[in-house]
């Protein structure tokens, strides 16, 4: 039992170690990881804009136009 509570204080005394965040410094990190996911999803909507368009421009090229079909 004794060592039981030895290694449970090791184990928690890295955790008293570290320092408290502030509230800004906390808004600053959440900021951070929304900005970043901001930033991956402008780079998707891009990569989709291009890959229609690359779809459209190979639509155009290979698919005979409908109203020559007729």
């Amino acid at each position: 039992m004794k060592s039981a509570l030895v290694l449970l204080s090791l184990l928690a005394t890295p955790a008293f170690a570290e320092p408290t965040q502030t509230p800004s410094q906390i808004a600053i990190q959440i900021d951070n990881v929304i900005n970043g996911w901001a930033q991956e999803l402008e780079r998707r909507e891009k990569t989709i804009f291009e890959l229609q368009k690359e779809i459209a421009d190979l639509k155009a090229k290979y698919e005979p136009e409908k109203k020559n079909a007729k």
